[in-house]
């Protein structure tokens, strides 16, 4: 299946994987919100899709349940799970999608073009955000797909109240309905991660955060509780174990390496950080994963 600028796989026979037609994305509320496509769907392990780069609209992509995993142009890979939302601008990099090997991924996606005001403007490249309505939008894009089919007099009316309860659903999941200093705190949070992802070999402590965003160390932690659940700290390790995979699966850089580029004065100490966010150690990680071995099983050749 294909679309203008994008390249699907999907399982056969996928009994739940659902589509919007043309009828859902031209009613009302969706076409003034400036809806370009979107689903749901329960994927198992044969799906992939594939985004180019600058494409003209935004993607976001809600994880209900199970876990995917996006793969950047830059080789970032972001390893998904419930409550996750991942957001690509219309000028951001290319990037793939899949299903990991013997998973399920329940998904719902939606793309916006670029004049939509449902999507934060503050994303320049790609963001992950996240969520806990769950619930809220599966029944409510669930209620959009019956009210298409029900099909009496009632129902495109019906239709289209569940839409604008679904974009009310999707804009408190994508932090719009945060007061304007909250959504100013998360554009600031996301350039200063951006920032400490480019650099990690410098360390980033608290302090680091407190010299770089004016705010003192208090602040800094209740506002990263607020917007991630996570002290500063958990975010930085987060960031360097997402890189350390990166490193792992796509370099043939030593373990002290690596260690060294993250930040890490002792390859001890990143060894066990490693092992207690992974559940593998840096060279149990390397064996099991090494040269994208899940990627080039089920992606494009």
């Amino acid at each position: 299946m294909r679309f203008t600028k994008e390249t699907v796989h999907e399982p056969q026979g996928g009994k739940s994987n659902i589509h919007m037609s043309s009828k859902v994305i031209e009613a009302k509320p969706f076409s003034a919100a400036r809806v370009k496509q979107g689903g749901y769907g329960m994927l198992s392990d044969d799906f992939w899709l594939w985004r180019t780069p600058e494409r003209g609209f935004y993607a976001v992509v809600c994880t209900l349940s199970g876990h995917g995993r996006i793969i950047m142009d830059d080789g970032m890979i972001l390893d998904v799970g419930e409550g996750d939302v991942f957001v690509s601008s219309p000028s951001g990099q290319g990037h793939y999608e899949e299903t990991p090997r013997g998973g399920l991924w329940e998904m719902l996606w939606i793309t916006f073009w670029a004049d939509t005001n449902v999507c934060p403007s503050g994303i320049i490249d790609y963001e992950v955000l996240s969520f806990n309505n769950g619930d809220d939008l599966r029944e409510r894009i669930m209620g959009v797909f019956r009210e298409e089919q029900y099909q009496d007099v009632q129902s495109d009316m019906a239709m289209e109240l569940f839409e604008e309860l679904f974009l009310v659903s999707l804009k408190r999941s994508l932090g719009l309905s945060e007061s304007t200093l909250m959504q100013r705190h998360r554009h600031e949070f996301s350039a200063l991660w951006t920032r400490v992802a480019s650099s990690l070999s410098t360390g980033w402590s608290l302090d680091d955060i407190c010299s770089v965003t004016g705010y003192s160390r208090s602040h800094v932690t209740r506002i990263c509780l607020e917007l991630y659940s996570k002290t500063p700290g958990e975010m930085i390790t987060d960031i360097k174990m997402k890189q350390a995979k990166v490193m792992l699966t796509n370099s043939v850089q030593s373990v002290d390496r690596i260690s060294t580029l993250l930040g890490y004065s002792r390859v001890s100490a990143f060894s066990h950080a490693f092992g207690q966010y992974c559940g593998l150690s840096p060279r149990e990680y390397r064996k099991k994963y090494g040269n994208m071995g899940e990627k080039s099983t089920n992606g494009p050749k």
